[in-house]
């Protein structure tokens, strides 16, 4: 009967969601109440056994509302406040340009340091427009 009530819950928390990482998280409790193996959870969702137990210690100890997410993942800041004005002074200073350069390294920006890709590559781009203008 409780099993019956969470999946219940579970189910109509899964026709809400508007987030695809909220839906996963749902998705994997579904699984789990269904009796589906940790491991083989990982294997469907794609995600590594210990996401999948995070995720299950979560529902465990807090409900539903244990899953929401307080922050988005990996969003830390990777630049210093100096790197990022710089940035901010390096794009603001070559906007014509700018297409070119992302262009360039558009494959770098998909993983998740790209924006740190990016200031490295403009800071370059930057120095060696500057060292041709002196030329």
């Amino acid at each position: 009967m409780e099993n019956t009530v969470a999946f219940q819950e579970i189910e109509t928390a899964m026709k809400k969601a508007k987030d695809r990482r909220m839906y996963e998280r749902y998705q994997t409790l579904y699984l789990y109440l269904q009796g589906t193996e940790v491991e083989q959870i990982a294997h469907i969702i794609n995600r590594n056994i210990k996401t999948v137990k995070g995720y299950i210690k979560a529902y465990t100890t807090g409900g539903l509302p244990g899953l929401q997410m307080n922050h988005s993942p990996d969003a830390s800041v990777r630049l210093t406040k100096e790197q990022q004005e710089k940035l901010k002074q390096i794009i603001v200073g070559s906007i014509p340009q700018m297409q070119y350069h992302v262009a360039r390294i558009k494959p770098q920006l998909s993983n998740n340091r790209g924006i740190v890709a990016l200031y490295n590559y403009l800071q370059v781009t930057s120095s060696n427009d500057e060292k041709l203008k002196r030329a």
